[in-house]
């Protein structure tokens, strides 16, 4: 009998034993298990959050390296300055309208007008009121000043003009007067200039070979003065 309560003593001390176990178990979890649940979560977070910051990194990257070339092309390629085309195309214009300009005096009509020789050395006569009367081609370029001379005395005015090697004779209405233009012999070197001798009037001219003069009563090119 005695041994009988010994067993069944020992039985409730294990069973006794085994529930504080069970309840120290329950109440207690084992750490590995907590610390698994509490930290897979954050670590899992920011593996995700890298990753997203490592991808929004990365499209920067790209778009700042698609730029680069367009901003160094703008950079490159700045824009070109360019002159008022309005005022230098009217600059251009106005030069080539007109090269050099005289006033004379038209024996028709007693007004002064406007000998013009253009760019491409043709000639015009525009009226006190800057119509042209006419214009016609010229060899070259008008050496020195145009001289108003009446070669035939009957007050009608012609234009003496010394261009290249010749010097012409232009009447008011744009026509070379008869046996003009004559040789000077060489280049002239300026226009001609009105010179006295006696009763006679004659026109000299500097030339590459010396001064010659124009006889308007002989029509024709001296190397000296008569005396």
């Amino acid at each position: 009998m005695k041994r009988r309560n010994i067993i069944l003593l020992t039985i409730l001390i294990v069973l006794m034993c085994a529930v504080i176990v069970v309840e120290l178990i329950y109440l207690y979890p084992p750490a590995h298990n907590g610390h698994s649940d509490v930290n897979v979560a954050p670590v899992e977070q920011n593996e995700g959050q890298s990753a997203k910051e490592s991808a929004k990194n990365a499209e920067q990257t790209q778009s700042i390296k698609a730029e680069a070339p367009d901003s160094g092309k703008a950079k490159t390629e700045s824009p070109k300055v360019e002159a008022p085309k309005q005022e230098s195309e009217a600059k251009t214009e106005a030069k080539q309208d007109k090269l050099r300009e005289f006033k004379v005096k038209n024996s028709g009509t007693n007004k002064i007008n406007t000998l013009r020789q253009n760019a491409d050395n043709s000639l015009s006569l525009l009226d006190h009121n800057g119509k042209s009367l006419w214009k016609i081609a010229f060899p070259g370029p008008i050496v020195g000043n145009v001289e108003q001379i009446d070669i035939y005395s009957n007050l009608k005015i012609q234009y003496l003009i010394a261009e290249g090697s010749k010097l012409h004779l232009i009447d008011r209405l744009g026509r070379e007067v008869k046996n003009f233009p004559l040789s000077l012999g060489s280049k002239a070197l300026g226009g001609p200039e009105a010179v006295k001798q006696g009763q006679n009037s004659y026109w000299s001219i500097k030339t590459e070979k010396g001064t010659v003069y124009f006889d308007r009563k002989n029509v024709k090119i001296l190397n000296q003065l008569p005396k």
